[in-house]
C-alpha cells in the first residue's frame, strides 16, 4: 500500500492499513508524508505508533516535531547499519 506525500486527507489509505486491526504495522516512509498519514492513523483510534516498526527513512532527528506525538511516541525500527531506534519522550534515540 502506498499513499501521497501530499493529499487533502489521508482517510482512505489510513482506513485501508487499519482495516482488520492487525497486529503490527510497518511502514517505509519519509518524514514529510508521514507527517499526514501519521496523524490521520492515530485519529482512527486503532493505530498505535508502539505496534508500528518503520525502516530508516523516518529516523530523523526532527520526526517528533514534524509529524506529532500521536503519531511517533513509540514509533521504532531500525538504521542501515543495524542499529535500532526509537521515539521516546519526544526524542528520537538511536542505539
Amino acid at each position: 500500500m502506498s499513499w501521497p506525500e501530499e493529499a487533502a486527507s489521508w482517510l482512505r489509505p489510513a482506513c485501508r492499513m487499519v482495516a482488520g486491526h492487525p497486529d503490527l504495522w510497518v511502514v517505509a516512509d519519509e518524514p514529510e508524508g508521514w507527517k499526514g498519514m501519521g496523524r490521520r492513523l492515530a485519529a482512527t483510534g486503532v493505530w498505535r505508533p508502539s505496534r508500528t516498526i518503520a525502516f530508516a527513512g523516518l529516523a530523523v532527528p526532527e520526526l517528533p516535531a514534524l509529524a506529532g506525538e500521536e503519531a511517533t511516541e513509540g514509533l521504532r525500527g531500525a538504521l542501515p547499519d543495524g542499529r535500532l531506534w526509537l521515539v521516546d519522550d519526544g526524542h528520537l534515540v538511536a542505539g
